[in-house]
């Protein structure tokens, strides 16, 4: 019997947001996010993201209710074009040892 895996997010989704000011350094942004693994059982899972994306760690192994809280990084200047834009990603979860996949919506917008 194969018990689907129930990671809770913190949010259900991560929006960062830059307005350029030629009085500040171009910064990389973070929010924290928590994980709970709300199954009976162990979760391992590894969290995937692209650029410009960023995670504090990529791999985890939960036990039953516990939780852990990870730092999600936005780079605005990735591409170095100074071009407002939005950028629409996601973090994917992907178990180990089952082929369930999740996704957390992650948005950078760039105001120049």
């Amino acid at each position: 019997d194969l018990t689907n895996p129930l990671l809770a997010v913190s949010s259900n989704g991560l929006s960062f947001d830059y307005t350029y000011d030629p009085e500040e350094p171009i910064a990389v942004q973070e929010q924290p996010l928590t994980l709970t693994n709300n199954t009976n059982l162990p979760l391992a899972f590894a969290l995937r993201t692209q650029v410009p994306f960023s995670l504090d760690s990529w791999e985890h192994n939960l036990l039953p209710g516990d939780s852990t809280e990870l730092r999600v990084s936005f780079d605005p200047s990735f591409k170095g074009d100074r071009q407002t834009q939005r950028i629409d990603s996601k973090m994917t979860v992907v178990y180990q040892n089952h082929p369930q996949r999740d996704t957390i919506p992650l948005v950078g917008d760039i105001n120049f």
